[in-house]
């Protein structure tokens, strides 16, 4: 009798192996590159939210409700496999985490003057912690290989470093509207390093709240009502005047852009099992875009260095693509 259990099996394990595949390209594609070009776009609006008046407390209200909405949409798009308190711990600290975060950025901008350009390479760099606390706490660590590691977090420490020093120098002569170099070291810092090491530990928060029960919407309804709250507390603390048309319409656009970049990450990471040690180096490429738009509309090359800017820029790139590839 001739056996066939054999090549049946081998054509089922191939065929396996090519839908594990497929279902990790679309896991890139939609929880890595289109989030990539479209929290670019984000990134840039931040800075015109400030310039339109909206403030910090306001960008978390108007953000906040219009992430709430954008996930009553999702919830029809990805319904949840039920909340759990796991679930809504993880996607409350992800908002609290997040806020903290955007608001030293927002702060760098409003404040400072910094150039959101010469921020973003900078708070992005935060995908080294976020690569490191996915590898320990999702078990992603078995499959590392120690050198791509070294040589990703050496790039990423070297293009922020580079970054950093992509300001005009001060004494070049002055130039008007242009931050004076103290200012200048207080936004990197308050705006690129130390949002780097708060919002680093977002990316496993977001995972850990998939992985325990919420789907894209409720993710996204969770974080929308916390963030509007904490909008409304500092609002109310710090009594600030009316909040005009412009600047909401702004916060609009850039709420439903960042909504729908995470909206998709989310669903990468819940339906398509997606790594997020490996699409978050994916999607902090926006970091170009980003970089391109800061020069280009708010004319940063008066502040900024283009050359070691997209140097360094590249660098962290590089380096993320390393440490998620290791």
């Amino acid at each position: 009798m001739t056996e066939r259990v054999g090549p049946g099996l081998a054509g089922d394990l191939s065929h396996k192996e090519r839908k594990r595949i497929d279902t990790q390209l679309a896991g890139i594609i939609i929880g890595g590159i289109i989030p990539a070009v479209v929290f670019g776009g984000y990134g840039a609006m931040q800075k015109q939210c400030m310039r339109a008046g909206l403030g910090v407390a306001g960008f978390f209200l108007v953000l906040g409700a219009t992430a709430a909405c954008s996930g009553l949409v999702f919830r029809v798009l990805d319904p949840g496999g039920g909340l759990t308190s796991v679930a809504v711990l993880a996607a409350v600290g992800f908002a609290v985490a997040w806020a903290l975060g955007i608001g030293l950025i927002l702060l760098a901008v409003s404040r400072y003057d910094a150039s959101i350009s010469q921020l973003v390479p900078l708070y992005n760099s935060a995908t080294l912690g976020t690569v490191l606390l996915g590898l320990g706490l999702f078990s992603e660590w078995r499959d590392v290989r120690p050198l791509p590691l070294l040589l990703g977090a050496a790039a990423i420490v070297a293009g922020a470093v580079i970054v950093t020093r992509a300001s005009r120098d001060a004494d070049a002569g002055p130039r008007h509207g242009t931050p004076s170099g103290s200012n200048r070291r207080k936004g990197l810092l308050v705006g690129g390093l130390l949002p780097a090491l708060v919002l680093s530990v977002t990316g496993p928060m977001m995972k850990c709240s998939v992985r325990a029960g919420a789907g894209t919407g409720e993710f996204l309804i969770l974080f929308g009502v916390t963030l509007a709250a904490i909008g409304l507390g500092c609002r109310l603390w710090r009594r600030g005047g009316r909040i005009s048309r412009a600047a909401v319409l702004t916060g609009i656009v850039t709420g439903a852009l960042w909504a729908l970049g995470t909206g998709l990450t989310l669903l990468a990471l819940g339906r398509l099992g997606a790594s997020i040690s490996q699409i978050t180096p994916l999607f902090n490429m926006n970091t170009l875009v980003v970089v391109l738009l800061g020069l280009w509309v708010f004319r940063e090359h008066q502040q900024v260095r283009p050359a070691p800017l997209f140097v360094g820029a590249a660098a962290i790139i590089l380096g993320a693509v390393l440490v998620a590839g290791a």
